[in-house]
């Protein structure tokens, strides 16, 4: 009798064993994670007065979607609060639980320097009908950005050396790169002995200029500034004959958004042929 009682409590006693380390393996119930992502990837940009803002906005939610709030802390407020140029999106989404869409924000032009705006990105899920997610976009307002001493080279200059101009960026570049990035592209081209350097440029991206009627407007240039002078000229994709001190006023590539270019050096070698060509237009710029 006693072996029975002892074999029953052995086989109770694996049951049991089995139950926990069955229980144990079970796969752990993960609840889907959404998220929300700008594209250029960063969060935060400085901007002029009267500047233009512009980012994808991509979401992507556990459950279906209600809405795509977006909310506005201004300089000086505690709360956030909405505007009525830009609405909530609330249908024509990509799909039940993804949607991506193109945003734009005008800085005010009487925005003070120093301040900052946050824009948040709220989305509301229709299961939950709370905010699920949410992300931040910081603009800081500072005054015209210069930059100095940049330069555009002859294209058939050496390596390293970039026949084109990225002024979003800040950057030079390649005669093989993306030609909607270049807002600036010396117009040298293949001539007798070589590539005689020509001192002007050109835009193919939609980028236009107009020549300031005084070298001194660069000195004390605001966004407002430039837009009133380029209304006021000739626009013109292809520019020639620059010399030193020549202010220009660049929109950029069809937008609202515009540069003052003034040149400061133009440097001509005189030389053609290999590892030579390394003549260039030498500019300040301010946005």
């Amino acid at each position: 009798m006693k072996r029975m009682h002892r074999s029953f409590f052995a086989l109770a006693l694996l049951a049991g064993l089995s139950v926990v380390t069955s229980c144990s393996t079970d796969p752990e119930t993960i609840a889907p994670v959404g998220s929300i992502s700008f594209d250029p990837s960063t969060t935060a940009s400085t901007e002029a007065p009267g500047a233009t803002v512009n980012f994808k906005v991509n979401v992507s939610s556990p459950e279906n979607l209600d809405n795509i709030q977006i909310r506005f802390l201004l300089p000086g407020a505690t709360s956030y609060v909405s505007q009525s140029e830009y609405a909530d999106k609330d249908d024509d989404f990509l799909s039940n639980t993804s949607d991506n869409f193109d945003f734009t924000y005008d800085v005010p032009g009487t925005t003070p320097t120093g301040s900052v705006i946050k824009i948040k990105f709220i989305v509301v899920d229709k299961k939950s009908a709370t905010a699920d997610l949410e992300k931040e976009y910081t603009v800081t307002v500072q005054g015209s950005i210069s930059y100095s001493e940049k330069k555009l080279y002859n294209p058939a200059a050496p390596n390293g050396s970039f026949g084109a101009y990225d002024l979003v960026t800040d950057k030079g570049k390649s005669t093989s790169e993306a030609e909607a990035d270049k807002d600036l592209i010396n117009t040298t081209v293949a001539g007798t002995g070589g590539f005689p350097f020509v001192k002007g440029w050109k835009a193919s991206n939609g980028t236009l200029f107009v020549k300031a009627a005084s070298s001194t407007f660069y000195d004390t240039a605001s966004q407002a500034t430039m837009a009133t002078t380029y209304a006021a000229g000739s626009e013109a994709s292809t520019v020639s004959g620059v010399t030193v001190n020549d202010v220009y006023v660049a929109k950029l590539r069809g937008g609202n958004n515009y540069v003052a270019i003034k040149v400061t050096q133009i440097v001509d070698d005189n030389q053609v042929g290999t590892g030579k060509n390394s003549d260039y237009i030498q500019f300040d710029y301010k946005k």
